[in-house]
């Protein structure tokens, strides 16, 4: 069974093993310029709210009533990628198999929607060597991002390979590795090392003219599709979720839920200027998929665009990424020449969820002096500073690092008292709740995983919220919501016009 959690789809196989558990997002970011480079994987700006469709039946027409699922607000040409988690207690993540489809049309093959788990070509992805999922896969190593575009004006990979926009949105399918395979991956893991665990506890239109929103192929990113490591024979396909995601544009999400929705994220152009970082993940020695042949054939949005004489895509410059952080694995990776227009970062052990590079010697405050800071705003700031991510030891030693430099007492129970004060505001565990604390923080892959999240839209309107409040007040945005860097920037400017 799939649930909505916050605005993450969360699946829970209890009957097959208590580990087994899955979650996903929809995380905002970056469109890439559609130029025929390819670029290095975008930030996350924060997860798309999510919503149930039966809330609002009598809002939606009765085709999306049928379908039952989620819905989610986006522009047209915003772009979006999936992430992807397991939730299992185990020190061994719990393995799944997740088919993925936009509009019924598979997004690793490109051929038209099964349920089953095929291997011939292989038309799903493996969970957890695949975190993340940014588009369609066109070559080896290489994806075209997903972008969304109204169905009806030709542009979606639906339209574009079977000629008609029936359904859209996003369709998926999870299964379970089967436990005697599971439980194998367990003993093979004790034969090693232990990891660090730590002290984890772990006018209004009619209904019938509501049109759909589908995904159509943008700019190129380098991601590799990961062959399965495990095999066909290791899912469990008597035990299955499915959820249809439905988009819709944001006209139609403020009819139907009486809601704004988030604003577009900073173009590729701004957010590069700005210094921020792009990412790379190295999956080790993971073998690839080749790609697919229906999916390579399709049109990008800029070239459908260019086709049909048209102009939809806005702020498509081409950009050189100055700053790319490393993810993952890099020990099995080819040897190359340096390319000395790129600053490249070592391996990081790090999400990509919320962008990074905020050091510790950032000259502006996070908090205002008025305001009387309790241990989760230490716990934020540290994950401002660390850049959205962090190992457990990295969050703990900022926190102390922050109350002496501000001159606090020492704790006595350091350790436990951050543990403590950073569950009872993580939506992952076991003791938050959701109507006492705010769900400032998350466990980004995995609640054994040893990294600590932020979600940086619930944190930036706390601390929006703190100053606006204060006694000099600083207006809350209007318009936009901007991210914590921009917050961070727009702070610091009158520090720095009195230096």
């Amino acid at each position: 069974m799939i649930t909505l959690e916050g605005d993450r789809l969360v699946a829970r196989f209890p009957e097959v093993h208590q580990d087994a558990a899955f979650s996903m997002d929809l995380q905002r970011t970056l469109r890439i310029p559609d130029d025929g480079t390819n670029y290095p994987l975008p930030p996350g700006m924060g997860s798309f709210p999510l919503r149930h469709l039966d809330d609002f039946a009598s809002r939606v027409p009765d085709a999306w009533r049928r379908r039952g699922g989620v819905i989610t607000p986006i522009h047209q040409a915003e772009a979006l990628w999936l992430n992807f988690s397991s939730l299992g207690g185990s020190r061994v993540p719990y393995p799944f198999a997740i088919k993925v489809a936009t509009g019924k049309i598979n997004a690793v093959t490109g051929e038209r929607w099964c349920m089953h788990l095929n291997d011939d070509p292989q038309d799903y992805l493996a969970i957890p060597e695949q975190p993340w999922l940014d588009g369609y896969c066109i070559e080896k190593g290489v994806i075209r991002q997903f972008v969304a575009m109204p169905l009806g004006s030709g542009y979606s990979v639906e339209e574009q390979i079977t000629g008609e926009g029936a359904f859209g949105g996003i369709q998926l399918v999870v299964y379970p590795m089967k436990v005697d395979r599971y439980l194998e991956l367990v003993a093979q893991s004790s034969q090693f090392e232990d990891r660090e665990m730590g002290l984890y506890s772990l006018a209004s239109p009619s209904l019938d003219e509501l049109a759909d929103m589908g995904l159509a192929p943008g700019g190129r990113i380098h991601q590799s599709i990961y062959d399965d490591p495990y095999g066909l024979d290791a899912w469990d396909m008597r035990h299955s979720s499915r959820c249809f995601v439905t988009l819709l544009n944001a006209e139609q999400w403020i009819d139907v839920t009486g809601t704004r929705p988030p604003t577009q994220p900073p173009s590729a152009k701004s957010y590069n200027a700005a210094g921020l970082p792009w990412f790379a993940w190295y999956g080790n020695d993971a073998a690839a998929h080749e790609g697919s042949k229906e999916l390579s054939g399709v049109k990008s949005v800029k070239e459908f665009s260019e086709y049909l004489g048209e102009e939809p895509l806005s702020e498509n410059e081409s950009v050189v990424p100055d700053k790319i952080i490393g993810l993952g694995n890099r020990d099995a990776q080819e040897v190359r020449e340096p390319d000395d227009s790129v600053k490249e970062d070592g391996p990081s052990s790090a999400g990509r969820t919320t962008p990074q590079g905020l050091d510790s010697s950032f000259p502006c405050p996070l908090f205002p002096e008025h305001h009387k800071r309790h241990y989760h705003d230490d716990l934020i700031e540290a994950l401002v500073l660390l850049g959205g991510t962090a190992s457990r030891s990295q969050v703990l030693g900022k926190v102390l690092s922050l109350r002496s430099k501000r001159g606090e007492p020492e704790i006595q129970t350091p350790e436990q008292t951050t543990q403590q004060a950073f569950e009872r505001h993580c939506i992952h565990s076991e003791i938050f709740c959701g109507s006492r604390n705010k769900g400032f923080f998350c466990w980004p892959q995995g609640k054994w995983s040893g990294v600590w999240g932020l979600r940086e839209g619930i944190a930036l309107a706390y601390i929006q919220e703190i100053w606006a409040r204060g006694p000099k007040p600083v207006a809350a945005p209007k318009r936009r919501r901007r991210s914590l860097a921009e917050l961070l920037l727009t702070l610091q400017q009158p520090q720095q016009a009195k230096a």
